[in-house]
């Protein structure tokens, strides 16, 4: 199951900016996405690890994780996301 990654458009931005804000420093931890995740970092960056693969997230980025998806999150700098879930 891929993570969907884009550079965030206008358009991602001003949706991102009324969900909820999630903040972690560096840190490792394993994540099932249990419902479909669509996320903005707005600062830091994690590689996440998955069975398709890593996939390195920065700062800017729009990303959206599957439902059913099994994976490591990897904080490298401390984070700031915009997220919804379903």
């Amino acid at each position: 199951m891929p993570i969907e990654v884009r550079t965030a458009t206008e358009q991602d931005r001003q949706l991102a900016a009324k969900w909820p804000l999630w903040q972690k420093e560096p840190t490792e931890f394993r994540w099932n996405y249990m419902v479909p995740e669509a996320c903005l970092l707005v600062e830091g960056s994690a590689e996440i690890e998955t069975n398709a693969g890593n996939v390195t997230l920065k700062a800017g980025d729009f990303a959206v994780f599957p439902q059913g998806l099994k994976c490591r999150w990897k904080i490298l700098k401390p984070l700031s996301k915009r997220y919804h879930f379903g």
